[in-house]
């Protein structure tokens, strides 16, 4: 069904083109009354819908027009007026099949009254049928109790939450965002949409209705502000008919970052959207940067282990826990025997290979929460929580084993290499530095004893020692 609309809002223009043609219909929009004569000859709509208010020549000039025109008398004219019901006769008159009230906000928040009314005029029941698209229809928009995702088809550069609760808004702007590449999820009341922002994987742009059911956007950005630094940073504009400056400073001093006013120009938004995702972007890459800087400052290049600073760092803070909740700790401090041979023999580059590679097997036999680190050179430190000497000892010797069983193959040649352990366990008075001296002392009793293999030593023994 074509169908001519005259309206010289942009915004309300674009909502009413969009959803028509999303019905099915093919709607054209001019936004001066003087050229509606000539729209309607060339197209011949099934029904013409011009604004009241229309620069040059008024709804009622329109109307007028047309029904003096011997092409166009026939063609059903509805026209949309913000002014009172006192115009109604009038209009009724001049031979408007009908009218209706409107203004603009409230006309696109009960967008539904339009469609009856175009219904009605043309019998033809229900005008929007649903839609086969991937956005929201305004039906489907209205009964939805859950998210919904608009995906776009040829690949999402950005996910962006949208927080609506009018249905003519979620239609158009989930329309607009899936032809600028954009993907969406869509949801009408706060409460689900702080459910969506408080996922690990939330959409990090966000358009936010002022006012919403449950929990209103400003209070929303409040929300997101008070979450630690750490966490991913989420970009919020507040889409809102507020336009009070006051209104205005306090949801930026809630939070949001950017604000829309409504009914806005698509143009507009989406220059909004290209800002607000450049800063996520920027955001996302500094982090990316700073975490690449925090894993070069904390682990060994080579072996890729932590470094020596970290592995300590690790070993006081266990320490402190277990000593606090009287847990057990277990320390472990390897030395790769006859290292200086492998380097003199075979190469440094051969050396490199049999140090990621032990590092490898350290990593594969421990637990998730137990800690190893490269101490220095050939030297390397585990941190075992909770295990108590017999533990600590048996779990060393299986390291043990499972470097010496099995041969470690590098460019040059196949070579297999041994261990010599030094375990020492958390005492009521331990420190990081005694634990470690005492393992030290240990692992050097285990090399003078023959090499790979386990030694164990105590307070008492380090102390006779």
């Amino acid at each position: 069904m074509k169908i001519l609309v005259i309206e010289d809002s942009r915004f309300l223009r674009t909502a009413l083109e969009r959803a028509l043609a999303n019905a099915g219909h093919e709607a054209t929009s001019i936004a001066d009354g003087r050229e509606a004569f000539m729209a309607a000859h060339r197209g011949l709509p099934a029904l013409i819908l011009p604004d009241m208010m229309l620069s040059g020549l008024d709804g009622t000039g329109v109307l007028k027009e047309l029904k003096q025109n011997a092409s166009t008398p026939h063609i059903p004219v509805s026209v949309l007026t913000g002014l009172s019901q006192k115009n109604e006769t009038k209009l009724r008159k001049g031979g408007a099949a009908a009218y209706i009230e409107k203004s603009p906000l409230e006309f696109v928040k009960n967008a539904e009254t339009l469609f009856h009314a175009i219904a009605s005029m043309l019998g033809t029941g229900e005008v929007l049928a649903k839609p086969e698209h991937q956005s929201l229809s305004t039906a489907d928009a209205e009964t939805a109790t859950t998210e919904t995702r608009v995906g776009n088809p040829v690949g999402a550069s950005m996910m962006i939450l949208l927080a609506e609760d009018s249905a003519l808004y979620r239609h158009l702007i989930t329309g607009h965002l899936a032809e600028w590449g954009f993907d969406c999820i869509c949801v009408k009341d706060g409460l689900q949409a702080w459910d969506v922002l408080a996922k690990p994987d939330a959409p990090r742009l966000a358009l936010l209705d002022w006012v919403l059911p449950g929990v209103d956007g400003v209070e929303l950005c409040r929300r997101l502000r008070l979450r630690p630094e750490t966490e991913p940073y989420t970009y919020t504009i507040l889409l809102t008919a507020k336009s009070q400056k006051q209104e205005m400073l306090e949801a930026m001093e809630a939070g949001a970052d950017d604000f829309l006013a409504k009914p806005f120009d698509p143009p507009e938004l989406k220059a909004r959207l290209l800002v607000g995702k450049r800063i996520v972007e920027l955001q996302q890459k500094l982090m990316s940067a700073n975490g690449a800087l925090h894993y070069a400052a904390s682990h060994d290049f080579l072996t890729k282990l932590w470094n020596r600073a970290a592995i300590i760092t690790f070993l006081q803070r266990e320490l402190a826990r277990a000593l606090r909740e009287g847990l057990a700790l277990g320390v472990i401090l390897v030395d790769v025997d006859h290292f200086k041979k492998v380097n003199d023999e075979l190469g440094h580059e051969t050396g490199d290979y049999a140090l990621q590679e032990i590092a490898q097997r350290f990593s594969s036999s421990l637990r998730e929460y137990d800690g190893v680190g490269r101490y220095g050179g050939e030297e390397f430190l585990l941190v075992m929580p909770g295990c108590d000497r017999e533990t600590t000892v048996r779990r060393a010797n299986v390291i043990r084993e499972l470097i010496s069983s099995q041969p470690i193959r590098t460019p040059l040649r196949t070579t297999t290499v041994t261990v010599s352990m030094g375990v020492a366990v958390a005492e009521p008075t331990s420190n990081s530095e005694a634990l470690l001296r005492r393992a030290d002392l240990a692992l050097y009793q285990a090399k003078r004893n023959g090499r790979n293999r386990v030694e164990e030593t105590t307070t008492a023994t380090a102390q006779g020692s």
